[in-house]
């Protein structure tokens, strides 16, 4: 066994099955070359590499580890390296050439070791120019992938995993697949499965990888295009936007990114599938993951991110044309030039967070429609500017996708948006959100913030509709849920289903406007309050340039609707010229906010039309009389003296008057009843009656002296005397007895 094996300015071409073994490094630089290839129609053995460390260095573009066929069979590239493979400005590729016979067929790349390094322009490549597939890449790190930057200076070489079918070929291209805890992306690294002038399908890309993070871009002046491979230069600037770019910035960047393009095709070609299963994903300063048809037909891949963790996407790349930086994020897109339709884009996450222009896009500039977005999360957070959109470019004709958004919490917030919008020929798609708890917070900025569907002024297409479930959702700071049409085409529909609705302040609100169509429907169904304050605002309005258009229909169902008078929140489906709309309420209560013929400073609720005829409103609130069942009080007051007996005979045999007594303590039931023991006062000035004796009620019977009497005075307070007892006394003197309506009676005193 070779304890290492340099090939340098050297070429060895295996015919055979053959391996090579290295303990230490296998190192081939320099142009140098290790590899098998048939040029007739018989076949080669595969080429298997065993060696601790192999490294590809400065090989770039005939040498390193290749596989070749013109027209017989190739066998594949197996690499088992215990340490890393390195590979810089140099190349690991299979290619089937073109003209290649039917017959022709190379074999994979597999790869397995602990380190993947591709730098500055270093490469893992599978390509067919024929009817022929090209071959499919496996690697399998142990430890981590790193791709990162260009050549220096630039020789065309760009550091990448890559498949292609291209340039006149019929066969597919190759999957790319990478098993890996980390994977990672930087300096325009680069990982692809494309069809590039082709009538083959474009491989798919498989990412299964704990954590996977792309970042940044790098900048290639024009003067380092001189003297590069005519087929790269064909490529690249068959894009007229890439043209536009070098020709304006004096050179093009590469951004970090994986991607699935098709690229010039006559054919309806597909796209290839992105797929990346992760716990995270983190995608900055302008790298992305898309998939595109630019310039001919085609059907674009989908993206498909399962992140059991989180997905960040966060910050800016380089200038784009219009002036704009390119934001980081998910992008399937039918670009300009391209004919057929979009892909999807598929995410699946713990915690979705989009920050400072962070962007998932589905859209359509040319010929198509574009796909759909459907999001699935425990939470999602947009903040800075970062927005989730499909759309209808100016220039497009095809219909926007769907967007469609399941979470517990749902957060959006500092100019942040969900966008569904045609600025050319075709409708806007729909928006549905469903979310325990969604929260719309804006700004001061004239940036909106929130859920929008649009119709643009010069598009010729219908708005989409916005349908929300949810506990709980407040719009608050210039936040807004809005369906408007700026042109003439109908503004989408409004349906809302939550348990709480809050408004909260200037520029929030719900709207379906337009310009000069007529005012889209809302449908609110609130199961317990719906809440306006300071300036909230529900509008189907319509004609708000004051040109013609009928008012909305305003559908409210709610427990109750709450407002404050003087903080000027309305509801209204109002309209200039044409005919107000029809706002119809059922309610269990109205507060705060009253019907209107027209708009004020105070809480209104309105249909009018300044120029036509105005709209209805009903209110229905049950069917009760408030005051029914309640009982009117007499207004004269109680006479206390009437209540006692204060006559002689309360001193007699006879039963006098009595309490009802309920409860522990109190008085006794009768005037000839001592208080019972468990009480904590006592009357002391009946000393001389009987006391109970086991429950009995004793009764002592004297003959009266008529020379004495006691007189009866109502007691008015209580003492307590020198043995701590609690005594009931009157502190009311004999002239003012008659004053506190007592009946003061001459009896006699018993002895």
């Amino acid at each position: 066994m070779l304890l290492s094996l340099l090939i340098s300015m050297a070429a060895l071409s295996l015919l055979y099955r053959e391996v090579v073994r290295s303990k230490d490094v296998v190192d081939i630089s320099n142009q140098g070359f290790l590899g098998i290839s048939s040029l007739s129609s018989g076949s080669t053995g595969n080429l298997r590499i065993e060696t601790g460390t192999l490294r590809v260095k400065n090989t770039f573009p005939q040498g390193g580890v290749t596989a070749i066929t013109a027209s017989g069979s190739v066998g594949s590239i197996s690499i088992q390296a215990r340490n890393a493979v390195e590979v810089t400005n140099g190349t690991i590729s299979t290619s089937v050439r073109p003209g290649s016979t039917t017959q022709a067929t190379v074999g994979d790349i597999t790869i397995e070791t602990r380190r993947v390094h591709l730098k500055d322009g270093g490469s893992i490549s599978t390509d067919t120019f024929s009817s022929a597939n090209a071959a499919n890449i496996f690697i399998k790190a142990g430890e981590h992938v790193e791709i990162s930057g260009v050549s220096s200076p630039f020789n065309g070489s760009i550091s990448r995993i890559s498949s292609g079918t291209r340039l006149g070929a019929t066969g597919n291209g190759g999957n790319v697949t990478i098993e890996t805890p980390r994977l990672t992306l930087t300096q325009g690294g680069n990982i692809s499965a494309t069809s590039f002038m082709s009538n083959g399908n474009a491989g798919n890309i498989n990412i299964r990888a704990t954590d996977v993070e792309l970042d940044g871009f790098s900048f290639i002046p024009l003067e380092s295009l001189t003297g590069l491979d005519p087929s790269f230069l064909q490529e690249v600037f068959s894009d007229p936007l890439f043209s536009e770019t070098v020709s304006r910035f004096g050179g093009f960047y590469r951004i970090s990114e994986f991607s699935s393009d098709v690229i010039g095709s006559n054919t309806d070609v597909q796209g290839g599938t992105i797929t990346i299963d992760t716990e995270r994903l983190r995608l900055s300063n302008g790298a992305d993951i898309s998939t595109s048809v630019i310039l001919g037909r085609g059907k674009g891949g989908n993206v498909i991110v399962r992140a059991t963790d989180s997905i960040d996407i966060n910050g800016v790349g380089p200038i784009r044309l219009d002036g704009s930086p390119a934001p980081s994020g998910l992008f399937a897109e039918l670009q300009a030039g391209g004919i057929g339709s979009g892909g999807s884009i598929d995410v699946t996450t713990r915690t979705l967070n989009l920050s400072n222009n962070g962007e998932i896009s589905a859209a359509t500039f040319n010929q198509g429609d574009a796909g759909n977005i459907t999001i699935k999360a425990n939470q999602i957070n947009l903040r800075g500017s970062s927005n989730i959109i499909t759309q209808v470019d100016d220039e497009a004709t095809g219909n926007a996708g769907n967007i469609n958004i399941t979470t517990q919490l749902f957060n959006v917030q500092e100019e942040s948006q969900i966008l569904s919008a045609t600025f050319g020929n075709g409708n806007a798609g729909n928006i549905k959100v469903q979310a325990d708890n969604i929260i719309l917070t804006g700004s001061d900025s004239e940036l909106s913030t929130g859920i929008s569907s649009s119709v643009d002024e010069r598009a010729n297409g219908k708005g989409g509709d916005i349908d929300i479930t949810t506990n709980r959702l407040i719009i608050r700071n210039n936040a807004e849920i809005t369906s408007g049409s700026s042109g003439n085409g109908e503004a989408g529909r409004i349906g809302i289903n939550a348990n709480f609705l809050e408004i909260n302040g200037k520029g929030s609100g719900i709207a379906s406007t337009t310009l000069a169509g007529n005012g889209g429907d809302i449908t609110l169904n609130i199961r317990d309050f719906l809440l306006l304050r300071r300036g909230g605002l529900i509008s189907t309005s319509a004609g708000t340039a004051e040109a013609s258009g009928n008012g909305g229909n305003l559908n409210i169902s709610a427990g109750f609707i709450i407002a404050s008078p003087e903080e000027n929140s309305d509801i209204t489906a109002n309209a200039f010229s044409g005919a107000g709309g029809r706002v119809e309420i059922n309610t269990q209560g109205i507060f705060g906010i009253e019907p209107r013929p027209g708009e004020t400073n105070f809480s209104d609720i309105t249909a009018s039309s300044t120029t036509g005829i105005n709209g209805e409103i009903i209110i229905n609130t049950p069917d009760a009389d408030p005051t029914r069942g309640l009982v009117k009080l007499p207004a004269d007051t109680v006479n206390t003296a009437g209540l006692v007996n204060s006559s002689c005979s309360a001193f007699d045999g006879k039963t006098g008057s009595q309490f009802t007594v309920t409860g522990r303590g109190g008085l006794p039931p009768n005037p000839n009843e001592n208080l019972a023991g468990d009480v904590v006062w006592s009357d002391t000035r009946l000393t001389t009656a009987a006391k109970p004796q086991n429950g009995a009620v004793s009764q002592v019977n004297r003959p009266l002296k008529t020379n004495e009497t006691v007189s009866i005075i109502p007691a008015t307070n209580w003492v307590f005397n020198n043995q701590g007892e609690v005594t009931l006394v009157s502190h009311v003197s004999q002239g003012n007895a008659d004053s506190v309506g007592s009946n003061q009676v001459a009896c006699h005193k018993p002895v």
